[in-house]
């Protein structure tokens, strides 16, 4: 089952087994109508149940800035720093396609002084919510002056750092940058034994001098936060007989079973699953 089929709209309904007993399971169903998972009773001991996805997935919405927006993100800018944050069409990760790609253009507001090392500037932030184990993190970035005279340089392409719930887990200093040129590079970090819960993803870019036309501008896309999303189940619901009769209609024939059951009368129930990640 793909990841957009995972248990957004997904149905568990109690199933009847034997004649003259009930034996009570919840088969949950995906989109399409196919049984993915059977749940015993005696494992739904409350009336709210977590599930887990059994295939990690992307946590972050809008990772690749197709949207053509900072849809879900939030930029910020560092102490005296300025970001001038844009999503512009850029080939970020160096495969001869560009695409929508989180721009800036980094630096001190006001000069701290010759030879500062104090890197300034902005960046993005999302919050992901996880059902814990392992986080993958990843990126691609960029520093680019491929539209600046080939007699410009500059000394300070950027610094990139990647944070997961306020702790610095990787970076990459660009250094000295050539106009004319583009260089490019990736974050990466592989977070272990993360409890439940929510966490923030950012990413922050400076650099220790001030702004310009001719300095370089800075890339980032295709940001990757892979892990298990956390799921949430609301509480046992009855289903009428006019919702059996809906859910018959609008999937298989396989919904009729319990759909027929419940216009007996025989007092069938609905679970409804609901994941944090759309």
């Amino acid at each position: 089952m793909n990841n957009n089929q995972l248990l957004a709209s997904a149905l568990a309904f109690v199933l009847v087994a034997g004649i003259g007993s009930f034996e009570l399971a919840f088969a949950v169903f995906d989109e399409t109508g196919t049984t993915n998972e059977i749940l015993q009773t005696g494992s739904l001991n409350t009336r709210e149940e977590t599930v887990s996805q059994p295939n990690a997935v992307n946590l972050l919405t809008n990772s690749d800035f197709e949207t053509g927006d900072f849809a879900s993100w939030t930029t910020f800018l560092t102490t005296n720093g300025v970001a001038s944050p844009n999503v512009f069409v850029f080939d970020t990760d160096g495969d001869s396609t560009a695409t929508f790609s989180a721009q800036f253009r980094v630096g001190q507001v006001n000069f701290e002084g010759s030879g500062n090392t104090n890197f300034r500037g902005g960046g993005i932030l999302q919050t992901i919510n996880t059902a814990g184990g392992t986080i993958t993190i990843s990126a691609d970035i960029a520093s680019d002056m491929s539209t600046v005279a080939t007699n410009f340089a500059n000394g300070q392409g950027g610094q990139f750092k990647l944070f997961f719930d306020g702790v610095e887990v990787d970076s990459h200093l660009f250094g000295g940058i050539q106009g004319g040129t583009t260089q490019r590079s990736t974050l990466n970090a592989q977070i272990n034994g993360v409890a439940p819960g929510s966490y923030e993803v950012k990413i922050e870019i400076g650099r220790p001098n001030e702004t310009c036309p001719l300095c370089p501008l800075q890339y980032i896309d295709n940001v990757i936060a892979e892990g298990d999303a956390s799921m949430v189940g609301g509480e046992f619901l009855s289903i009428d007989s006019t919702a059996l009769m809906l859910a018959g209609l609008q999937s298989s024939a396989i919904w009729m079973i319990p759909t027929l059951a419940g216009l007996a009368g025989t007092g069938f129930y609905l679970i409804k699953f609901r994941t944090t990640k759309e």
